[in-house]
Order: C-alpha cells, then structure tokens, then sequence
C-alpha cells in the first residue's frame, strides 16, 4: 500500500511540474511604452522651446492634452490636432503624422504618471512635459 501511495504521489508531482504556467515573457521597451502611452490623457504640464525663438509656457488646463489609442491614433488639443503615431522599436522615438507632416519625437522619459518628450527640428528643439493630472491655471 505504501508504494501504491507513493507512487500517486510522485505521478502527480510530476504531472503539476509539466502542467505548471510558463513564466511570462519579459516586455520590450517598445511594449511597456506603449502601453503606457495609451494608457489615458496626457495633460500638458510644460512646453518651451529652445532656440532662435525661445519662448515657454506653463499655464494650462485640462482642455489641453494628448490621447494615444491603441489603433494608432492620436488626438492632441493644443497645437498638433488628430492624427497617427508609432513608436520605434527602441520604444524611443514617437513619429507623429498630421495630413501630410510627420513631426519626430524622442521619448525622455515615460513612467505611470509623467511623459517627457523632445521634439528637434533644423532650427529649434520644443520639450514637452505632461502628466495625468491636469493643470488648474488661469491665464493673467
């Protein structure tokens, strides 16, 4: 009796080792940026630019955001309108299009509350500061 019971018990130790859930596969920076990016609306918190035109702005309102959405698209309601995105494979560089304008932008830094960006052109650099809270400014 005692190896019958023995022998139940090493058939089901080894049928939950070979049964067992595999270990989730590690996300790619590319994956964990997405994911962020989609996750909600990005308030603006910050915006200047650098350059010939320096110039910044830190007064805005919840009227003032960008929504990235899981199908490519893109909805932001204080300069750039609606259009689509991807993201490199890197995770790094978001390509943004408008009509017929492709605007690059580097990713600084993207966490669950704060999204960093830098958009470098010929003549000027912007950075872009947003986070999931929205500003609560009156213009004076």
């Amino acid at each position: 009796m005692k190896k019958v019971v023995l022998m139940l018990m090493f058939m089901i130790g080894a049928a939950v080792t070979f049964t067992s859930c595999k270990k989730d596969e590690e996300k790619t920076e590319k994956e964990k940026n997405l994911e962020l990016l989609v996750s909600g609306k990005w308030y603006y918190q910050s915006y200047k630019t650098n350059g010939s035109n320096n110039t910044a702005y830190t007064c805005f309102t919840s009227a003032n955001y960008w929504e990235f959405k899981s199908d490519g698209t893109f909805n932001e309601t204080w300069d750039f309108g609606n259009g689509t995105y991807t993201i490199s494979e890197d995770g790094k560089t978001l390509s943004l299009t408008t009509g017929n304008y492709t605007s690059t932008f580097t990713i600084t830094s993207i966490n669950n509350s704060e999204l960093k960006m830098n958009l470098a052109g010929s003549k000027f650099s912007a950075d872009f500061s947003m986070a999931k809270t929205a500003l609560n400014c009156t213009a004076r």
